[in-house]
């Protein structure tokens, strides 16, 4: 068994993972870390993957890093820098199943907080906020 390193107050499952951050826990994996000053994080198991803001999680995968964004939750893998722009305050996923969407067709026929599909081209109703789903 590989070395388990904590510090404060952490919980921490796995081999070679390093939780240097309070209030933080790493699941189970391998060589995931949870880096000093990223308090109240969690990453739920994988292999090297790095958490560095407070506040993020990262559920699994294989090499994916939050950049220190703040309000960053990655499913998915290698989801970083390098495989483009990370935003903060937003959930990063490499795919997205949506089944079962109502279709809106135009007109007034949906309501606030309401999720569904717009056919390509369509515009989407006016003061509406954008999914894209490609």
């Amino acid at each position: 068994m590989r070395s388990k390193k904590i510090r404060g107050n952490a919980t921490l499952i796995g081999s070679g993972n390093t939780v240097t951050g309070a209030c933080s826990g790493i699941a189970g994996g391998e060589a995931n870390q949870v880096a000093p000053g990223a308090e109240w994080t969690v990453i739920g198991g994988g292999f090297n993957n790095t958490v560095s803001s407070s506040g993020n999680a990262i559920l699994g995968g294989v090499n994916n890093n939050d950049t220190a964004l703040p309000g960053v939750m990655i499913a998915g893998n290698n989801i970083n820098a390098a495989s483009g722009p990370l935003i903060p305050n937003a959930l990063h996923v490499n795919g997205l199943w949506a089944n079962g969407l109502p279709l809106w067709t135009g007109g007034l026929g949906f309501t606030i907080n309401q999720v569904f599909k717009v056919p390509y081209g369509m515009p989407g109703p006016a003061g509406a906020s954008v999914l894209f789903i490609m």
